[in-house]
């Protein structure tokens, strides 16, 4: 890292990082952030960001990386009270739209059966709170993913999304792993409960609306885990 900062970009200097962190088991990591992340921001600064602007943005190009290798970023990068630096911007999506522009207006009357049953249990219009959406490739289900995240935001509600691998985590804005949104061991064998901080419990707690893409590919431990991790957070 040393060498590598004197002549690296900032973008080519994180995933060094990245492949540091996930591939050599550093010490310290989070000393070797500290250490070099003056020349990781460099980049976002000079857009005509602030430092602490510079440092979210780092960290969460940093956080998706590793969250594409499938791999857990809290556990190998515990930044304290992380959720709290990052301001969720990965996790929770964040557009500003005009009604005008908005997805849903271009839903056609399947995804919107689909889409109202939906918001309407977001809004606590309906009783039914799990939803499964099936149908072949270039159906449309991720059209409806998409218009949903944009119109729950724009309702002030919190979204969650998440998928089983790293690459289906990057088809839909500010998704992430299972691993990384619950805190899931890589051997879910070993594990009845994963340890959760406090952080993250309230994190999960305020969530409005889970999407779970690809829900097939993950194991039936992954979603019995998960299901009991909820029905703890909300004491059922």
């Amino acid at each position: 890292m040393p060498e590598a900062s004197s002549y690296m970009m900032p973008k080519s200097l994180r995933s060094l990082l990245v492949t540091i962190i996930c591939h050599c088991n550093p010490a310290n990591p989070l000393q070797l952030f500290e250490d070099f992340k003056e020349y990781m921001i460099e980049d976002f600064v000079h857009r005509g960001n602030s430092v602490e602007k510079s440092l979210k943005l780092c960290i969460n190009d940093i956080r998706t990386q590793i969250q594409q290798d499938g791999l857990d970023f809290y556990h190998l990068l515990p930044f304290p009270n992380f959720e709290d630096i990052s301001d969720h911007e990965n996790n929770l999506v964040n557009c500003t739209v005009n009604s005008n522009n908005l997805l849903w207006n271009d839903l056609n009357s399947d995804q919107l059966l689909a889409g109202d049953a939906i918001l309407n249990s977001v809004l606590g219009l309906n009783s039914q709170k799990c939803f499964y959406l099936d149908g072949p490739g270039g159906s449309g289900k991720t059209f409806l993913y998409r218009a949903l995240i944009q119109k729950v935001n724009l309702i002030d509600k919190k979204t969650l999304i998440v998928a089983w691998t790293g690459i289906a985590a990057t088809l839909l804005p500010g998704g992430m792993t299972c691993h990384s949104a619950f805190s899931l061991p890589l051997d879910l064998s070993s594990v009845k409960f994963p340890r959760l901080t406090q952080a993250k419990k309230e994190f999960l707690k305020s969530i409005d609306l889970l999407i779970w893409d690809e829900a097939p590919m993950a194991p039936g431990t992954a979603l019995e885990i998960v299901a009991l991790i909820f029905q703890a957070l909300i004491g059922v």
